[in-house]
């Protein structure tokens, strides 16, 4: 994988993490990691995003 996209992945992490409001949670950070690690960024990204746009009309 390039750095680009290992970049944006990091950027995408980061803000799943701020959009799920668990900054200063470790445990669900490291939920949150090992979803990604099983299902891939995008998936993670994509479910978290239509959940947030369900819960936030």
């Amino acid at each position: 994988m390039g750095k680009d996209n290992k970049d944006f992945e990091k950027k995408l992490r980061n803000d799943l993490i701020h959009i799920m409001k668990i900054e200063n949670d470790p445990e669900n950070i490291k939920e949150l990691d090992k979803w990604i690690d099983e299902a891939g960024i995008l998936e993670v990204s994509n479910k978290i995003i239509s959940l947030y746009s369900v819960y936030h009309e």
